[in-house]
Order: structure tokens, then sequence, then C-alpha cells
């Protein structure tokens, strides 16, 4: 079963970069910079050797970069590649330390008295511990005021390794928050795919269509 966000208004740009590199990610965060946004980069996990390097990109606005197992773009999962994203931000992100997690009471307000009801983006560092944390703290903090759209980065065969860049480092044990200025909703899809144009079935063997 997937979660499938859709954003309602305003937009929010998604671009893939098939085969990501310091540069490249650097040249489209420049090129799609646009006032009042924040930058997102989800990142395959396949590309964890040079991860680092995204720390200190050049002339580049505020973004955040995480490393996934897998990235859903497009109806596929993506190993490799990284999916830029440029949200309309409600506040300036937040990095929260997991073993002891805590936000502004400032975010708060803003989440709390936005026009529309808002969205949180949440990326957590996966593979540590406390998560658990910081979804108590974002309940009691938050409660239904806002809809929760994230993910957990890292990789399993390298637990405690950097999988998160905020604030121009490489970190772990954090999670990153970005408060998205757009309404959202999620949906559940259960695998049900389309086969062809509507048909009438005059014999069926329970949910079946014999062929």
């Amino acid at each position: 079963m997937n979660t499938c966000p859709r954003s309602v208004t305003p937009s929010v740009d998604a671009v893939m970069v098939d085969e990501p590199t310091p540069e490249r990610v650097a040249d489209r965060l420049r090129s799609d910079a646009r006032s009042g946004h924040v930058a997102v980069v989800l990142m395959g996990a396949e590309h964890a050797g040079d991860f680092a390097a995204y720390a200190d990109l050049d002339d580049v606005p505020k973004y955040i970069v995480g490393l996934f197992p897998g990235i859903i773009s497009g109806h596929r999962v993506h190993r490799r590649g990284a999916l830029v994203l440029h949200v309309p931000a409600l506040a300036a992100p937040q990095v929260v330390d997991l073993a002891k997690p805590a936000v502004s009471d400032d975010l708060v307000r803003r989440m709390t008295e936005a026009e529309d009801r808002p969205t949180l983006m949440v990326f957590a560092d996966g593979t540590a511990e406390h998560t658990g944390r910081l979804m108590e703290m974002l309940n009691d903090r938050f409660g239904s005021t806002c809809s929760f759209v994230g993910g957990g980065a890292g990789r399993l065969d390298t637990p405690g390794a950097p999988c998160l860049i905020a604030g121009g480092r490489a970190q772990s044990g954090i999670a990153a928050l970005v408060p998205v200025n757009a309404s959202s909703t999620v949906c559940a899809r259960h695998g049900w795919t389309r086969s062809g144009a509507p048909l009438v079935a005059t014999r069926t063997r329970g949910h079946a269509h014999p062929r």
C-alpha cells in the first residue's frame, strides 16, 4: 500500500534528476529557485558515496537533502536519481534532535494560525533511536492542525551514517521539518490497476472474472 500526497494550492514544483551529481543538483536548485520557497532534494540511497558533498553547494538558496532507500515519483520506485522539490515555505525549516525533540513556539503559532490547513514535511533518520519520541512530540504540538508528509531517511546497511543535510551539514540522529504553505491530502492505494475499458461481467467466480 502506498501513500500518495496530493498538493492542492499553491503548487509544488518537482523535477527528477536521473544521474545526479553535486554540480547538476546545484545548477537545478539555482535555476529553479523561487522567492518564498524552500528546496527539498530526495536522493536515492545508491548515491551515498558522494552524499556529504551536497552539504556545500555554492550560491544555492536554503535547501534540505535526504538520502532514502527509494523515491516514489511518476508511479515508480527509484533507487537512483534525485527528486528536486521547491515548496512554498510557511516558515524556515527546523532541525530536531531525535534524542530531545522540540520545536519552537513560533513554528507552532504559524502552523496553527495559517489561513489554510498547512502541511509539515517531516524527514527523519529512520535508522536512529527515538523516532517514537519525535512522533509523540509532533502529535502533542500540532495535533490535527496540519497534514504530515515525509519519510525515514538512511540505509539499513549503514545505520548511524549521515543521511540528512540541513543547516549546511550532513547529519544523523535528526529530523528536518519543512513547514509548507499548501494544503495536502494523503490517500491509500491498495494495488488496483486499470486493465482496460469498463465491462459487464456475465459470469464471475468470487471477485474474479474468468477469462
